[in-house]
Protein backbone atom coordinates (compact mmCIF):
# COMPACT_ATOMS: atom_id res chain seq x y z
CA UNK A 1 0.00 0.00 0.00
CA UNK A 2 0.97 3.47 -0.94
CA UNK A 3 0.00 6.75 1.19
CA UNK A 4 1.61 10.26 0.85
CA UNK A 5 2.58 12.48 3.30
CA UNK A 6 4.71 14.81 5.27
CA UNK A 7 7.72 13.91 7.50
CA UNK A 8 8.08 15.80 10.75
CA UNK A 9 11.21 17.26 10.26
CA UNK A 10 10.85 21.00 8.74
CA UNK A 11 13.57 20.46 6.75
CA UNK A 12 12.12 17.67 4.12
CA UNK A 13 9.12 17.71 1.55
CA UNK A 14 6.20 15.64 1.27
CA UNK A 15 7.08 11.99 1.74
CA UNK A 16 5.71 8.95 0.11
CA UNK A 17 5.17 5.84 2.33
CA UNK A 18 4.78 2.00 1.27
CA UNK A 19 3.35 -0.13 3.85
CA UNK A 20 4.32 -3.94 3.04
CA UNK A 21 2.17 -5.50 5.78
CA UNK A 22 -1.66 -4.19 5.22
CA UNK A 23 -1.08 -0.76 6.45
CA UNK A 24 0.33 -1.55 10.30
CA UNK A 25 3.77 -0.39 9.64
CA UNK A 26 4.75 2.28 7.46
CA UNK A 27 8.56 3.16 5.52
CA UNK A 28 9.67 6.29 3.28
CA UNK A 29 10.13 5.33 -0.22
CA UNK A 30 13.70 6.57 -0.13
CA UNK A 31 13.68 7.19 -4.34
CA UNK A 32 11.23 9.81 -3.89
CA UNK A 33 13.11 11.60 -0.90
CA UNK A 34 14.60 15.02 -1.99
CA UNK A 35 11.96 15.26 -5.45
CA UNK A 36 9.24 17.15 -3.99
CA UNK A 37 9.66 20.67 -3.28
CA UNK A 38 9.92 21.41 0.85
CA UNK A 39 6.60 23.29 0.64
CA UNK A 40 4.71 20.42 -1.40
CA UNK A 41 2.71 17.60 -0.18
CA UNK A 42 1.42 14.44 -1.96
CA UNK A 43 -2.28 15.46 -3.84
CA UNK A 44 -2.74 12.18 -5.84
CA UNK A 45 -1.09 8.66 -6.11
CA UNK A 46 -2.53 6.50 -8.85
CA UNK A 47 -1.60 3.13 -10.33
CA UNK A 48 -3.34 0.82 -12.72
CA UNK A 49 -3.26 -2.90 -12.57
CA UNK A 50 -2.39 -3.29 -16.08
CA UNK A 51 0.97 -1.12 -15.51
CA UNK A 52 3.97 -1.56 -13.13
CA UNK A 53 4.58 2.40 -13.13
CA UNK A 54 3.26 4.47 -9.87
CA UNK A 55 2.28 8.05 -10.47
CA UNK A 56 2.62 10.68 -7.79
CA UNK A 57 0.76 14.33 -7.98
CA UNK A 58 2.27 17.25 -5.88
CA UNK A 59 0.79 20.33 -4.99
CA UNK A 60 2.07 23.63 -2.41
CA UNK A 61 0.32 23.27 0.97
CA UNK A 62 -2.22 25.91 2.84
CA UNK A 63 -0.23 28.22 3.93
CA UNK A 64 2.87 28.09 2.55
CA UNK A 65 5.00 30.80 0.51
CA UNK A 66 7.63 29.34 -1.09
CA UNK A 67 8.01 29.18 -5.10
CA UNK A 68 6.92 25.37 -4.69
CA UNK A 69 3.58 24.04 -6.82
CA UNK A 70 3.72 21.10 -7.94
CA UNK A 71 4.99 18.31 -10.37
CA UNK A 72 3.91 14.76 -11.62
CA UNK A 73 6.69 12.42 -11.20
CA UNK A 74 6.44 7.98 -12.05
CA UNK A 75 8.40 5.76 -11.29
CA UNK A 76 8.13 1.46 -11.79
CA UNK A 77 7.26 -1.29 -8.94
CA UNK A 78 8.34 -4.33 -9.00
CA UNK A 79 6.91 -7.78 -7.90
CA UNK A 80 8.69 -7.17 -4.38
CA UNK A 81 7.48 -3.90 -3.86
CA UNK A 82 10.79 -1.90 -4.57
CA UNK A 83 10.31 1.19 -6.49
CA UNK A 84 12.73 2.49 -8.72
CA UNK A 85 14.06 6.15 -9.25
CA UNK A 86 11.23 8.25 -9.65
CA UNK A 87 11.35 10.59 -12.39
CA UNK A 88 9.91 14.41 -12.59
CA UNK A 89 8.11 15.71 -15.55
CA UNK A 90 9.40 18.99 -16.91
CA UNK A 91 5.82 19.50 -17.91
CA UNK A 92 4.29 22.72 -15.97
CA UNK A 93 1.38 20.90 -13.84
CA UNK A 94 1.15 23.18 -10.84
CA UNK A 95 -1.20 21.61 -8.07
CA UNK A 96 -2.07 18.61 -9.79
CA UNK A 97 -5.50 16.98 -8.18
CA UNK A 98 -5.93 14.02 -10.45
CA UNK A 99 -3.75 11.31 -12.22
CA UNK A 100 -5.47 8.72 -14.78
CA UNK A 101 -3.44 6.74 -16.88
CA UNK A 102 -3.75 3.36 -19.42
CA UNK A 103 -1.33 0.83 -20.68
CA UNK A 104 -0.66 2.10 -24.61
CA UNK A 105 1.65 0.27 -26.07
CA UNK A 106 4.89 0.41 -24.12
CA UNK A 107 4.55 2.82 -22.16
CA UNK A 108 1.05 4.63 -20.99
CA UNK A 109 -1.58 7.47 -21.89
CA UNK A 110 -1.99 9.50 -19.17
CA UNK A 111 -4.45 12.50 -18.64
CA UNK A 112 -3.41 15.07 -15.71
CA UNK A 113 -6.06 17.66 -13.80
CA UNK A 114 -4.22 20.58 -12.00
CA UNK A 115 -4.76 23.72 -10.73
CA UNK A 116 -6.57 25.84 -7.95
CA UNK A 117 -6.39 29.71 -7.50
CA UNK A 118 -4.55 29.49 -4.57
CA UNK A 119 -1.49 28.23 -6.79
CA UNK A 120 -2.26 31.56 -9.28
CA UNK A 121 -3.53 28.94 -11.74
CA UNK A 122 -7.24 29.81 -12.02
CA UNK A 123 -10.07 26.86 -13.40
CA UNK A 124 -6.82 24.94 -13.84
CA UNK A 125 -6.21 22.77 -16.64
CA UNK A 126 -6.08 19.06 -18.49
CA UNK A 127 -3.12 17.79 -20.09
CA UNK A 128 -2.74 14.43 -22.02
CA UNK A 129 0.65 12.73 -22.21
CA UNK A 130 0.86 10.46 -25.00
CA UNK A 131 3.89 9.00 -26.95
CA UNK A 132 6.20 10.80 -25.16
CA UNK A 133 4.56 14.33 -25.21
CA UNK A 134 2.10 16.54 -23.39
CA UNK A 135 -1.05 18.18 -24.69
CA UNK A 136 -3.23 21.22 -23.98
CA UNK A 137 -6.59 20.02 -23.63
CA UNK A 138 -8.45 22.55 -21.68
CA UNK A 139 -9.33 24.88 -24.12
CA UNK A 140 -12.59 23.31 -24.95
CA UNK A 141 -13.80 24.42 -21.87
CA UNK A 142 -13.19 28.01 -22.31
CA UNK A 143 -13.29 30.38 -19.47
CA UNK A 144 -16.40 28.63 -18.08
CA UNK A 145 -16.92 31.64 -14.92
CA UNK A 146 -13.89 30.38 -13.84
CA UNK A 147 -13.31 31.04 -9.63
CA UNK A 148 -10.28 30.19 -7.43
CA UNK A 149 -12.25 27.11 -6.16
CA UNK A 150 -13.30 26.42 -9.98
CA UNK A 151 -10.72 23.45 -10.31
CA UNK A 152 -11.21 20.29 -12.49
CA UNK A 153 -12.78 17.76 -9.76
CA UNK A 154 -13.98 14.99 -12.11
CA UNK A 155 -11.54 12.94 -14.34
CA UNK A 156 -12.50 9.25 -15.05
CA UNK A 157 -13.26 6.65 -17.24
CA UNK A 158 -17.06 5.98 -18.44
CA UNK A 159 -16.31 2.53 -19.83
CA UNK A 160 -14.56 -0.66 -19.01
CA UNK A 161 -12.54 -0.55 -21.82
CA UNK A 162 -11.14 2.93 -20.63
CA UNK A 163 -11.75 4.58 -23.80
CA UNK A 164 -14.13 7.81 -22.89
CA UNK A 165 -12.92 10.08 -20.61
CA UNK A 166 -15.32 12.32 -18.43
CA UNK A 167 -13.65 15.43 -17.34
CA UNK A 168 -15.17 18.81 -15.93
CA UNK A 169 -14.44 21.92 -13.37
CA UNK A 170 -16.11 22.32 -10.08
CA UNK A 171 -19.46 23.82 -10.69
CA UNK A 172 -19.40 23.31 -14.19
CA UNK A 173 -20.90 21.10 -16.76
CA UNK A 174 -18.75 17.86 -17.32
CA UNK A 175 -17.37 17.10 -21.11
CA UNK A 176 -17.19 13.79 -22.89
CA UNK A 177 -13.57 12.93 -24.76
CA UNK A 178 -12.57 9.74 -26.84
CA UNK A 179 -8.76 9.27 -24.99
CA UNK A 180 -6.68 9.47 -27.81
CA UNK A 181 -8.79 12.18 -29.82
CA UNK A 182 -8.88 16.18 -29.26
CA UNK A 183 -12.39 17.20 -30.08
CA UNK A 184 -14.96 16.95 -26.83
CA UNK A 185 -18.04 15.40 -28.09
CA UNK A 186 -21.28 17.06 -28.06
CA UNK A 187 -24.43 16.14 -26.21
CA UNK A 188 -27.68 16.85 -28.65
CA UNK A 189 -30.61 18.55 -27.60
CA UNK A 190 -29.21 20.96 -24.99
CA UNK A 191 -31.47 23.82 -23.91
CA UNK A 192 -30.46 27.30 -23.99
CA UNK A 193 -26.46 26.23 -24.43
CA UNK A 194 -24.09 25.64 -27.28
CA UNK A 195 -20.76 24.57 -25.19
CA UNK A 196 -19.22 20.79 -26.54
CA UNK A 197 -19.82 18.06 -24.67
CA UNK A 198 -22.28 19.01 -21.89
CA UNK A 199 -23.61 15.95 -20.17
CA UNK A 200 -25.95 14.60 -17.37
CA UNK A 201 -29.41 15.98 -18.57
CA UNK A 202 -32.49 16.94 -16.09
CA UNK A 203 -35.30 14.85 -16.39
CA UNK A 204 -37.76 17.44 -17.63
CA UNK A 205 -40.12 16.48 -14.52
CA UNK A 206 -40.29 19.49 -12.06
CA UNK A 207 -40.28 16.91 -9.22
CA UNK A 208 -36.75 15.67 -9.99
CA UNK A 209 -35.00 19.30 -9.01
CA UNK A 210 -33.20 19.40 -5.86
CA UNK A 211 -34.16 22.08 -3.73
CA UNK A 212 -31.36 24.11 -3.34
CA UNK A 213 -30.40 24.03 -6.63
CA UNK A 214 -30.12 27.41 -8.94
CA UNK A 215 -33.04 28.19 -10.68
CA UNK A 216 -31.35 28.27 -14.11
CA UNK A 217 -29.94 25.17 -14.28
CA UNK A 218 -33.86 23.55 -13.96
CA UNK A 219 -34.10 23.70 -17.77
CA UNK A 220 -30.13 23.01 -19.11
CA UNK A 221 -27.43 20.85 -17.12
CA UNK A 222 -26.67 19.20 -14.17
CA UNK A 223 -23.60 21.25 -12.37
CA UNK A 224 -20.23 19.03 -11.59
CA UNK A 225 -20.38 19.86 -7.77
CA UNK A 226 -19.69 16.01 -7.96
CA UNK A 227 -17.12 13.67 -6.57
CA UNK A 228 -17.84 10.63 -8.80
CA UNK A 229 -19.29 8.83 -11.76
CA UNK A 230 -20.63 5.88 -11.06
CA UNK A 231 -21.85 2.38 -11.83
CA UNK A 232 -23.85 0.58 -9.55
CA UNK A 233 -22.10 -3.47 -9.97
CA UNK A 234 -24.72 -5.61 -8.88
CA UNK A 235 -26.71 -8.13 -11.24
CA UNK A 236 -29.89 -6.41 -12.86
CA UNK A 237 -28.79 -3.02 -11.90
CA UNK A 238 -25.37 -2.28 -14.51
CA UNK A 239 -27.68 0.28 -16.45
CA UNK A 240 -28.03 2.61 -12.90
CA UNK A 241 -25.53 4.85 -12.91
CA UNK A 242 -25.00 7.60 -10.06
CA UNK A 243 -23.38 10.92 -9.87
CA UNK A 244 -22.85 12.74 -6.19
CA UNK A 245 -21.69 15.72 -4.53
CA UNK A 246 -22.83 19.33 -3.60
CA UNK A 247 -26.61 18.90 -5.03
CA UNK A 248 -27.65 15.13 -4.18
CA UNK A 249 -27.60 12.41 -6.03
CA UNK A 250 -28.68 11.68 -9.47
CA UNK A 251 -29.20 7.95 -11.62
CA UNK A 252 -29.45 7.61 -15.02
CA UNK A 253 -31.01 4.29 -16.14
CA UNK A 254 -30.18 4.89 -19.78
CA UNK A 255 -27.02 6.08 -20.08
CA UNK A 256 -26.05 3.83 -22.70
CA UNK A 257 -29.45 3.98 -25.24
CA UNK A 258 -30.59 1.95 -27.83
CA UNK A 259 -27.78 3.80 -30.19
CA UNK A 260 -24.95 2.63 -28.14
CA UNK A 261 -23.69 5.84 -28.09
CA UNK A 262 -22.46 6.21 -23.95
CA UNK A 263 -24.33 9.12 -22.40
CA UNK A 264 -25.87 10.84 -25.46
CA UNK A 265 -29.45 11.41 -24.39
CA UNK A 266 -28.92 10.01 -21.20
CA UNK A 267 -31.67 11.33 -18.50
CA UNK A 268 -30.55 12.01 -14.58
CA UNK A 269 -32.96 12.27 -12.22
CA UNK A 270 -33.46 13.10 -8.78
CA UNK A 271 -36.48 11.74 -8.04
CA UNK A 272 -36.70 12.68 -3.71
CA UNK A 273 -37.24 15.93 -2.52
CA UNK A 274 -33.96 18.23 -2.64
CA UNK A 275 -34.38 18.98 1.35
CA UNK A 276 -34.20 15.49 2.41
CA UNK A 277 -30.70 15.29 0.87
CA UNK A 278 -27.57 17.15 1.25
CA UNK A 279 -23.93 16.66 -0.11
CA UNK A 280 -23.67 13.40 -0.96
CA UNK A 281 -19.79 12.33 -0.28
CA UNK A 282 -19.70 8.77 -1.52
CA UNK A 283 -21.70 5.63 -3.06
CA UNK A 284 -21.22 2.03 -2.17
CA UNK A 285 -22.50 -1.25 -2.36
CA UNK A 286 -23.29 -4.55 -0.24
CA UNK A 287 -25.01 -7.78 -1.18
CA UNK A 288 -26.93 -9.60 1.92
CA UNK A 289 -29.04 -12.22 1.87
CA UNK A 290 -29.65 -11.22 -1.66
CA UNK A 291 -30.95 -7.89 -0.87
CA UNK A 292 -28.83 -5.21 -2.68
CA UNK A 293 -27.99 -2.05 -0.54
CA UNK A 294 -26.74 0.83 -1.96
CA UNK A 295 -25.32 3.72 0.52
CA UNK A 296 -25.25 6.80 0.28
CA UNK A 297 -22.95 8.77 3.15
CA UNK A 298 -24.43 12.68 3.73
CA UNK A 299 -24.04 15.85 5.26
CA UNK A 300 -26.17 16.20 7.81
CA UNK A 301 -28.69 13.58 7.76
CA UNK A 302 -25.76 10.89 8.41
CA UNK A 303 -26.23 8.47 5.44
CA UNK A 304 -29.53 7.28 3.15
CA UNK A 305 -29.74 3.61 1.61
CA UNK A 306 -32.01 2.03 -0.66
CA UNK A 307 -32.26 -1.83 -1.42
CA UNK A 308 -33.09 -1.72 -4.98
CA UNK A 309 -30.88 0.81 -6.50
CA UNK A 310 -33.87 3.44 -6.21
CA UNK A 311 -33.35 7.47 -5.41
CA UNK A 312 -37.66 7.33 -5.00
CA UNK A 313 -38.60 9.42 -1.78
CA UNK A 314 -40.01 6.31 -0.38
CA UNK A 315 -37.25 4.01 -1.43
CA UNK A 316 -35.08 5.67 0.45
CA UNK A 317 -33.96 5.14 4.32
CA UNK A 318 -31.88 7.56 6.26
CA UNK A 319 -29.58 6.60 9.31
CA UNK A 320 -29.77 9.80 11.33
CA UNK A 321 -32.79 8.78 13.85
CA UNK A 322 -31.13 5.88 14.86
CA UNK A 323 -27.74 7.71 15.25
CA UNK A 324 -29.23 10.21 17.78
CA UNK A 325 -27.32 10.79 21.23
CA UNK A 326 -30.48 10.41 23.55
CA UNK A 327 -32.64 8.46 21.42
CA UNK A 328 -35.39 10.14 19.27
CA UNK A 329 -34.95 13.12 21.20
CA UNK A 330 -31.96 14.05 20.41
CA UNK A 331 -29.09 15.22 18.02
CA UNK A 332 -26.74 12.53 15.92
CA UNK A 333 -23.63 11.87 17.18
CA UNK A 334 -22.45 11.24 13.62
CA UNK A 335 -24.21 13.87 11.74
CA UNK A 336 -21.56 13.36 8.72
CA UNK A 337 -20.75 10.04 7.26
CA UNK A 338 -17.92 10.34 5.04
CA UNK A 339 -17.47 6.58 4.05
CA UNK A 340 -19.47 3.46 4.55
CA UNK A 341 -17.54 0.91 5.03
CA UNK A 342 -18.62 -3.44 4.53
CA UNK A 343 -17.37 -6.04 5.99
CA UNK A 344 -15.55 -8.07 3.12
CA UNK A 345 -16.16 -11.48 5.02
CA UNK A 346 -19.42 -10.87 7.46
CA UNK A 347 -21.53 -9.02 4.67
CA UNK A 348 -24.30 -8.80 7.80
CA UNK A 349 -22.11 -5.99 8.98
CA UNK A 350 -21.40 -1.95 7.82
CA UNK A 351 -19.79 0.97 9.27
CA UNK A 352 -20.35 4.79 8.67
CA UNK A 353 -17.40 6.64 10.03
CA UNK A 354 -17.21 10.76 9.89
CA UNK A 355 -18.66 13.41 12.17
CA UNK A 356 -19.04 17.07 11.82
CA UNK A 357 -16.00 18.59 9.94
CA UNK A 358 -17.48 21.84 10.54
CA UNK A 359 -18.66 21.90 13.89
CA UNK A 360 -17.22 20.41 17.84
CA UNK A 361 -19.07 16.95 17.18
CA UNK A 362 -16.32 14.25 18.30
CA UNK A 363 -15.23 11.70 15.00
CA UNK A 364 -18.07 8.93 15.11
CA UNK A 365 -18.57 5.73 13.87
CA UNK A 366 -21.49 2.89 14.17
CA UNK A 367 -21.89 -0.63 13.22
CA UNK A 368 -25.37 -1.45 11.29
CA UNK A 369 -26.32 -5.24 11.57
CA UNK A 370 -28.12 -5.90 7.91
CA UNK A 371 -30.70 -8.98 9.56
CA UNK A 372 -32.64 -6.74 11.86
CA UNK A 373 -31.41 -3.04 11.25
CA UNK A 374 -29.84 -2.53 14.66
CA UNK A 375 -27.20 0.56 15.14
CA UNK A 376 -23.86 0.28 17.72
CA UNK A 377 -22.22 3.03 18.07
CA UNK A 378 -18.44 2.22 17.88
CA UNK A 379 -16.18 4.05 20.38
CA UNK A 380 -13.14 1.82 20.38
CA UNK A 381 -13.35 1.15 23.60
CA UNK A 382 -13.44 4.95 24.11
CA UNK A 383 -10.29 5.49 22.33
CA UNK A 384 -8.73 8.84 22.09
CA UNK A 385 -9.73 9.52 18.36
CA UNK A 386 -13.46 9.63 19.43
CA UNK A 387 -13.09 11.24 22.77
CA UNK A 388 -10.71 14.04 21.75
CA UNK A 389 -13.35 17.35 20.51
CA UNK A 390 -12.57 18.68 17.10
CA UNK A 391 -11.55 15.66 15.30
CA UNK A 392 -13.21 13.75 12.20
CA UNK A 393 -12.81 10.85 10.09
CA UNK A 394 -11.81 12.24 6.45
CA UNK A 395 -11.44 8.64 5.04
CA UNK A 396 -11.50 5.18 5.35
CA UNK A 397 -11.01 1.97 4.17
CA UNK A 398 -12.32 -1.48 4.93
CA UNK A 399 -10.27 -5.00 3.58
CA UNK A 400 -9.32 -8.57 4.15
CA UNK A 401 -5.60 -9.16 4.45
CA UNK A 402 -3.74 -11.94 3.71
CA UNK A 403 -3.58 -13.16 7.37
CA UNK A 404 -7.50 -13.54 7.37
CA UNK A 405 -7.96 -9.68 9.01
CA UNK A 406 -10.99 -7.55 8.40
CA UNK A 407 -9.29 -4.55 8.54
CA UNK A 408 -10.33 -1.14 9.25
CA UNK A 409 -8.03 1.88 8.38
CA UNK A 410 -8.82 5.45 9.32
CA UNK A 411 -7.47 8.45 8.31
CA UNK A 412 -8.46 11.06 11.33
CA UNK A 413 -8.01 14.89 10.86
CA UNK A 414 -9.61 17.59 12.86
CA UNK A 415 -13.04 19.48 12.02
CA UNK A 416 -12.72 21.65 8.81
CA UNK A 417 -12.13 25.57 9.72
CA UNK A 418 -10.86 24.79 13.29
CA UNK A 419 -7.29 25.85 14.42
CA UNK A 420 -4.39 23.66 13.87
CA UNK A 421 -4.48 21.65 17.35
CA UNK A 422 -1.74 18.97 18.83
CA UNK A 423 -1.66 16.21 17.23
CA UNK A 424 -2.70 13.87 19.77
CA UNK A 425 -5.15 10.92 18.07
CA UNK A 426 -4.77 12.28 14.45
CA UNK A 427 -3.33 10.00 11.60
CA UNK A 428 -4.19 6.71 10.75
CA UNK A 429 -5.75 3.86 12.67
CA UNK A 430 -6.41 0.64 11.88
CA UNK A 431 -8.89 -2.26 13.61
CA UNK A 432 -9.07 -5.66 13.07
CA UNK A 433 -12.28 -6.52 15.50
CA UNK A 434 -14.73 -4.12 13.83
CA UNK A 435 -13.89 -1.13 15.36
CA UNK A 436 -13.87 -2.59 19.16
CA UNK A 437 -10.26 -1.27 19.43
CA UNK A 438 -8.10 1.16 17.68
CA UNK A 439 -4.41 0.85 17.06
CA UNK A 440 -2.05 3.30 15.68
CA UNK A 441 -0.54 2.71 12.66
CA UNK A 442 3.91 3.13 12.99
CA UNK A 443 6.40 4.43 11.02
CA UNK A 444 9.98 2.58 10.59
CA UNK A 445 12.38 5.86 9.56
CA UNK A 446 10.21 9.45 9.61
CA UNK A 447 7.38 9.66 11.48
CA UNK A 448 4.64 11.25 9.61
CA UNK A 449 3.35 14.81 10.84
CA UNK A 450 -0.08 14.01 11.70
CA UNK A 451 -1.09 17.62 12.19
CA UNK A 452 0.10 18.29 8.54
CA UNK A 453 -1.73 15.30 6.77
CA UNK A 454 -4.37 15.52 8.19
CA UNK A 455 -5.75 19.02 8.07
CA UNK A 456 -7.67 20.61 5.11
CA UNK A 457 -4.88 19.39 3.31
CA UNK A 458 -6.17 15.38 3.55
CA UNK A 459 -9.59 16.48 4.01
CA UNK A 460 -10.04 17.81 0.74
CA UNK A 461 -7.22 15.42 -1.04
CA UNK A 462 -8.36 11.80 0.98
Amino acid sequence: MFMGGISKSTNFGARLYISENNGVTWNIVPTFNGMAHQEEYIQCIYMHPGSNQIWVGTGRRYGSNSNGQGAVYWATVDAGGTVSAFTKFSEPLPSVRRILFKPDGSGVTAFVAYGKGEDGVVGGGIKRYMSGSWQNLTSAFGNENQTSGNYFCVLNWADASETILLAGRWDRPIKKLVYNTTSWQSEPNVPNHTAPGILFIYNQSQQDYPNHQFEDERTSYIYTGIYQVVRNPNAGLSQHWYVTGGAGVRKSTNVVPSGGNIFYGSTWQYTFYGSMMTVVNDVSWQIYNNTRYTFFPLADWAAAWSTNGGLGFSEMSYDNRQTRVNGSSGPSYIPVVSRMLSNPEFPVYVYGVGGDQFGNVNAAMYERTLNNNTYTRKTGGNHGIFTTSNRFISDAVMYHTPGGANRMLLLVGKSYGKSRPNENYMGVYYSDNGGNSFLPTTFADEPLDNAILSTQDAYDNS
